[in-house]
């Protein structure tokens, strides 16, 4: 066990102590601490946001293999839920591709301490992670993340951008933008969400 992994327990083991004790036996900076570890740990507005697109939602799919072309049309589904007490968002995506029926997962999180917003991607057609990240992200407002992604054909890295606008609590557009390197960005996948009402 390494030492980083081996302070996990011991961090655990402290957090679990000092919440356990009476308030007046704590300090003023262990209050500080334990109230500001409380903020960092509560969800609010923007995931209160993300909770009201939980459920089932019908997608339709248009992607542009290079700029220019005709899309490629398809249909999918997803299912949005939270997870962790409502601190994360996580998106079960299926699809159709050229190569063959596709399934992806999406994990998203806001931190309260930073006002970060993170992505995380993974899906059956890859072996890889991908990381977006943006900031400074309003509940309702577009949402603007950005990021990198190695193409297995030419090993070049290419720059990612997806914007997603919020139309109304049933409808949602996202757009996947990439930058190969030296060009300009185009406009690579476009994407209406629709809620499926049961």
């Amino acid at each position: 066990m390494t030492a980083r992994r081996a302070l996990f327990p011991l961090l655990a083991a402290a957090l679990l102590a000092a919440a356990a004790a009476p308030l007046a036996a704590q300090s003023p900076d262990d209050q500080a601490a334990m109230e500001a570890m409380a903020r960092a740990a509560t969800p609010g507005p923007m995931h209160a946001f993300w909770a009201s697109h939980a459920g089932k939602w019908k997608v339709h799919t248009r992607m542009w293999m290079q700029p220019g072309t005709e899309p490629l049309e398809s249909d999918a589904t997803a299912e949005m839920a939270m997870i962790l007490g409502g601190r994360y968002v996580q998106e079960i995506f299926h699809g159709q591709t050229p190569m063959g029926p596709f399934e992806g997962r999406m994990l998203m999180g806001y931190d309260n301490t930073t006002g970060v917003v993170t992505a995380v991607w993974i899906d059956d057609m890859s072996t890889a992670v991908s990381v977006l990240t943006g900031k400074g992200c309003e509940p309702g407002k577009p949402l603007e993340l950005s990021g990198s992604y190695v193409d297995p054909v030419t090993g070049q890295t290419l720059g990612i951008r997806t914007v997603t606008t919020y139309k109304d609590a049933d409808h949602y557009h996202f757009d996947y933008y990439m930058q190969p390197p030296g060009e300009k960005e185009f406009l690579s996948m476009a994407m209406e969400y629709e809620r499926v009402t049961e």
